[in-house]
């Protein structure tokens, strides 16, 4: 068999499974506790959220581990929204999305009243001009993929980051499928 799906599900290398295993089997401590292998374990996640931090130019304090990318989108989206609301419930994203955005976002639509605009591709591609176009007073949050999981496709983030600039709405980018590449 031939496997193409490589952006969205990459086997794991020999060396990080080794230190993976290794950390399981050694440092098996909760990083919250202040015992021996509590601070061992700690120890490793600092290292881990400093290592990675400097991967993204960021600060460590912003980096929050969760059990993956749909578990981050949830927290990222639903945590954002509600905070929000009072300023707006419009939400701006994208019809290629993964459907852990779009779920998330449509969950928001259905028990809490929001609004989504779902940006369609025009000749295959999402462009920041159709997001500009689709802002309103009452938009907060704006969400996009980087790279789409199936296609490849780059989204024009940095664009679309410029226009969001000049507007109050905050810009979630899902960026699982570009992370190290």
């Amino acid at each position: 068999m031939i496997y193409l799906d490589n952006a969205a599900t990459t086997p794991m290398s020999a060396v990080a499974i080794s230190a993976m295993t290794k950390v399981m089997q050694e440092t098996y401590g909760n990083p919250s506790s202040i015992h021996g292998h509590g601070r061992q374990a700690g120890k490793l996640l600092r290292e881990a959220r400093q290592e990675l931090a400097q991967l993204l130019g960021t600060k460590p304090q912003h980096i929050f581990f969760t059990s993956g990318g749909t578990e981050g989108n949830n927290t990222a989206i639903i945590g954002y929204c509600l905070r929000h609301k009072e300023q707006g419930k419009h939400i701006i994203t994208t019809a290629i999305e993964h459907h852990a955005v779009l779920e998330t976002i449509d969950y928001l639509v259905q028990h809490f009243g929001f609004e989504a605009t779902i940006i369609q591709p025009e000749n295959q591609e999402i462009t920041a001009k159709q997001i500009q176009k689709a802002l309103r007073d009452d938009t907060i949050l704006v969400s996009t993929m980087f790279a789409n999981n199936e296609t490849g496709t780059l989204l024009p983030i940095s664009e679309i980051g410029q226009i969001l600039k000049q507007h109050p709405a905050a810009y979630h980018v899902d960026a699982v499928q570009t992370i190290g590449k």
